[in-house]
């Protein structure tokens, strides 16, 4: 089973994929567009490849937080039903899961920026990493170590291949797409 887990956003996305429980690619995927129209169209593109590159199985994605700035919340739903849709269409299964959910039992909760220096140090040692933290950029390496613990944290108890319904076998075209 191939899980691609993404950490949700309209500029960057953290990204890392796993095949049963081995850590196999990971990443930023940097969303270009001058207009969200445009970023939501280059991010559905590039998970598309990211789900064929690796045949993908389930796609996580960090469901959004709602903050108090509403035009970023309404922005990165959208980015999120368009990556929802993308998963559908090149025959992945796709979940969404709160931050909250993922970290039990792995980050011990409290305020973001230990909670951030405990996932860096956490996939490091784990996955024999050299992945930095830096408080001063957003997007960055600990977005990516808690892209790799999202999958861990939660996907493996939960979303097991008995437990999910794989689109792969749908009739599509010459890609698979739907």
């Amino acid at each position: 089973m191939v899980y691609l887990g993404i950490d949700t956003s309209v500029n960057s996305m953290p990204f890392a994929v796993f095949e049963d429980k081995e850590l196999k690619d990971f990443g930023i995927l940097s969303v270009k567009g001058k207009y969200l129209e445009e970023k939501l169209a280059y991010a559905s593109r590039e998970i598309e490849d990211l789900i064929y590159l690796y045949e993908v199985d389930v796609v996580v994605l960090e469901d959004v937080f709602l903050a108090k700035n509403f035009t970023s919340t309404k922005n990165t739903l959208q980015m999120m039903g368009a990556l929802r849709l993308s998963s559908y269409k090149s025959g992945a299964t796709c979940f969404t899961v709160m931050a909250t959910q993922w970290r039990k039992g792995v980050i011990k909760q409290g305020k973001r920026e230990p909670m951030k220096k405990q996932a860096i140090e956490y996939v490091n040692e784990m996955y024999d990493l050299d992945l930095e933290y830096d408080h001063r950029k957003t997007k960055t390496q600990d977005d990516i170590a808690e892209a790799i613990i999202m999958i861990e944290g939660l996907v493996w108890q939960r979303y097991t291949l008995d437990k999910v319904k794989i689109f792969k076998d749908k009739v599509g075209d010459k890609h698979g797409r739907i």
